[in-house]
């Protein structure tokens, strides 16, 4: 009975469910420190972890070479004690050779759909209905409300500029970026195709009082599964182009994971929903599993 609200309602399973985490805390709001990254390689090495999961990443040139990344030579440090380092590929695609780690010595993970999407509806006051992606878990129960143009919100607001209004920052936007990922957001909100949302401010225009209502969000199979996901980052390796990175890809996109009840469940202001699971983005788990059954293989044999 794990889900968000009852979405992805199932059983919830970790990848390796008697593992024992311990956290280094590396990152803070100004960045990601190279002395606090190394410090916390010396400290897991010392503290005997048998895996390293590390979803930090930098931006990647033909300049950058191993012994002056400080993640390269962090896990090169751990792998020489026999402890992997499991890297993320990166959030900067779909672009080739996009990629954000590529440490050989390293497992460069990629993020993959699942068999699984969130839909949500929306239906206009002239009764057309658009599809569109989200995690929306409030019930409008078919109710229509004014809809505007975002951009429209400034000539109502004095102070504000139509380019800012226009972009809906803290409530509504259409985007065309995360197009595989579902979002949630602390009131009714969905993503929609550009061709929609051009059909929809015709719609705005068209009459003196538009209207429009959010469905909640319903769960349906995905045929296309599984593709790798439009923000992780592509190769090639541009460091070491004879060596192909990333290594693998693993689900990614709508996963259910615990959560803790006392943070939001979105970094979106006014968010005040507090639950035991979410649905986020992220990969997990199948080296740990490995390891739990082969202890004394070496990084090399894991990967």
């Amino acid at each position: 009975m794990a889900s968000m609200l009852g979405l992805a309602q199932g059983t919830a399973r970790g990848g390796v469910p008697s593992a024992r985490i311990a956290v280094y805390k590396v990152c803070w709001s100004d960045g990601c420190n190279e002395a606090s990254i190394l410090a916390a390689f010396d400290d897991a090495i010392k503290d005997g972890v048998d895996i390293l999961s590390v979803s930090i990443s930098e931006s990647v040139s033909k300049t950058n070479i191993h012994f002056k990344d400080v993640l390269s030579v962090g896990s090169f440090h751990a792998m020489k004690h026999g402890v992997l380092t499991v890297l993320s590929a990166g959030n900067t695609g779909p672009y080739p050779k996009s990629l954000q780690n590529y440490q050989p010595w390293a497992i460069i993970v990629g993020a993959s759909t699942l068999d699984r999407k969130f839909v949500t509806k929306v239906k206009t006051g002239n009764n057309i209905a658009y599809e569109g992606i989200s995690l929306n878990t409030f019930d409008l129960k078919g109710k229509y409300y004014p809809i505007i143009y975002g951009g429209d919100a400034a000539k109502k607001r004095p102070g504000f500029d139509q380019d800012s209004s226009r972009n809906c920052l803290t409530n509504l936007m259409q985007e065309q970026a995360y197009i595989d990922m579902a979002i949630s957001f602390p009131l009714p909100a969905c993503y929609l195709q550009s061709k929609d949302v051009v059909k929809i401010h015709t719609y705005i225009r068209s009459t003196s009082f538009p209207t429009a209502t959010i469905f909640k969000t319903i769960e349906l199979k995905d045929s296309l599964a599984r593709i790798v996901a439009f923000f992780s980052s592509r190769g090639l390796n541009n460091v070491t182009s004879e060596i192909l990175k990333p290594d693998l890809i693993a689900p990614g996109v709508d996963i259910i994971a615990s959560w803790s009840p006392i943070s939001p469940i979105s970094e979106i202001f006014s968010e005040t929903r507090k639950l035991k699971f979410n649905i986020i983005s992220g990969t997990s788990g199948a080296a740990a599993y490995i390891k739990s059954f082969h202890p004394t293989w070496s990084p090399a044999a894991i990967r």
